[in-house]
Parts: C-alpha cells; structure tokens; sequence
C-alpha cells in the first residue's frame, strides 16, 4: 500500500510539475509575444517621432535658410541703395567743388591777368623812365658788394670802403638790421691849347640794408679793418642769453 501509494503520488506530482511547466512555458510564450508586440510598437513610434522631429528640423532649416537668404538680400539692397546715395551726394560735392574750383580759377586768371597788365604798366613806365639811358652808368642802381654772414653766435657785416672813400661810409647797425650808407663825390676840370675849359662833378649816395632775423646787442659789437672793406661782429641775444 505504502509503494502504492508513493507510486500514486509520484504519478500525481510528474502530472502536476508537467502541468505547471506547460502553463509556465505557455506564460513565458505570452510574455515574450506580448514584449516583441511592445517592443514592435516602440519602435513603429521612435520611426514615427523621428520621422516628425526630422520634418521638424527639415522644415526649420529651410525657414532659417529662406529668411537668410532674405536677409542677404534686404541688405545686399540697402547696400545698393546706399551705395547709390553715397554717389548722388559725392556726384553733388564734386560738381559743387567743381564749379567752385572753376569760378576759383577764373578769379585767379583774372588777377593774374590784372598782377600781368600792372607788372607791364610798371615795366613801361620805368623803360619810359631809363629810355635812352641804359648806356650810361649815372642812371643805373649800384651794388657796392656789402654783405651779411652769420654763426651761430655772431652776425658779420661786410661793407666795401676803399682807403679814398672810407670817411663817407657809414654802417649803422639796428636792433633788426643793418645799414650802410655813403656818398661819393667826384671833381675835375682841364683847359685845352684852344683856352676851351671843361669841367665835371658828379655827386652820389648809397644805402644797403641787411635784415636781422634775430635779436642783437648793440652794444657788445665790435669793427676792425680789412683791406678795403670794414667788418663788423655783431653779437647775437641769443648766445648771451644762454649763457645767463
């Protein structure tokens, strides 16, 4: 009876685990079609989401295209436009430079023109002035030569005196310049073997100036002697008043 009735439950208990292995095979079949079903249904949504988010950015893509490229235009079109003022206003300017630069000119001619007629009234009075003397050396300016050098120091003017003449010749120094002055004086008379007398006397002065272009003093210069000329060293302010 005992082998019975373990033969019995035995039988009972292969029935029993081959019954809950058919229901668990069958629950784990289930499962797995209802997770493929599941997962079949999350990717037919991912396609679908990424199939939208990609129309999605498709689409702001080309609007962000189009209204660049809008963009570009309006402003290629300003450019344009104010490309197009900026040679309105410049076309305006040079034709007002223009025209002024002209009227500018036509002045200039016409004082030139003026300088020209008065610089020949000029030339004609004086050849008027010297007609028929141009030969002779009584009517013609004389240069005696006097001249003016400079260091950084000293001014030195120069005046030609000869030994006959040095008790008319002056040279008078200025605060901005320095003159010199003189007159010359000539007589003379003779008797020919007829007893015809002639006689002359010629009568001339002179001055030079010669600018400063900076201070003296006066009273620190000196004058010497050289040859037929007088020298004299004039100091400048400039000198003294670095040394203080």
């Amino acid at each position: 009876k005992s082998k019975h009735d373990i033969d019995k439950l035995r039988t009972e208990n292969q029935t029993h685990f081959e019954t809950t292995r058919k229901q668990g095979t069958e629950a784990l079949d289930q499962e797995k079609k209802t997770l493929e079903t599941k997962h079949q249904h999350l990717e037919t949504e991912y396609d679908k989401d990424f199939k939208r988010q990609k129309e999605t950015w498709t689409d702001r893509n080309e609007r962000q295209d189009k209204e660049f490229t809008n963009k570009i235009a309006e402003r290629k079109s300003a450019y344009a436009d104010q490309m197009k003022l900026q040679k309105q206003h410049f076309d305006s300017i040079y034709s007002k430079n223009d025209a002024a630069n002209e009227k500018s000119f036509q002045i200039q001619q016409n004082n030139a023109a003026k300088e020209l007629n008065e610089l020949k009234r000029k030339f004609n009075a004086s050849a008027e002035h010297y007609a028929g003397k141009a030969d002779d050396p009584f009517y013609k300016v004389q240069d005696r030569g006097s001249r003016l050098m400079e260091s950084a120091n000293f001014y030195f003017v120069e005046a030609y005196a000869p030994e006959h003449e040095k008790d008319s010749i002056k040279v008078v120094v200025e605060k901005n310049k320095a003159t010199v002055q003189g007159e010359r004086a000539f007589q003379d008379k003779f008797q020919s073997e007829e007893g015809k007398k002639v006689s002359t006397s010629s009568y001339q002065t002179f001055r030079e100036e010669l600018p400063f272009d900076k201070p003296i003093i006066t009273e620190a210069m000196t004058r010497e002697r050289d040859g037929d000329w007088i020298r004299v060293t004039i100091p400048k302010l400039t000198n003294f008043s670095r040394k203080a």
